[in-house]
């Protein structure tokens, strides 16, 4: 059987969707640049070059 696996990199707008309640444990969703990902030492994404789409993307400096 195929399966497609995904991985979502953003910030939320809602933090309470991630607390479930708003004691302020997160004050603000991920900023900064995420260009290259390694997952269990031998799986290397290059989240540039291999995404699929994506919204507000800017070049990593």
């Amino acid at each position: 059987m195929f399966k497609v696996h995904f991985i979502l990199v953003s910030g939320l707008e809602n933090m309470v969707m991630i607390n479930g309640n708003d004691n302020d444990n997160y004050e603000k969703g991920f900023i900064g640049c995420i260009s290259n990902m390694t997952i269990d030492e031998n799986f290397n994404i290059n989240l540039m070059a291999d995404s699929d789409r994506g919204v507000n993307i800017r070049t990593c400096i």
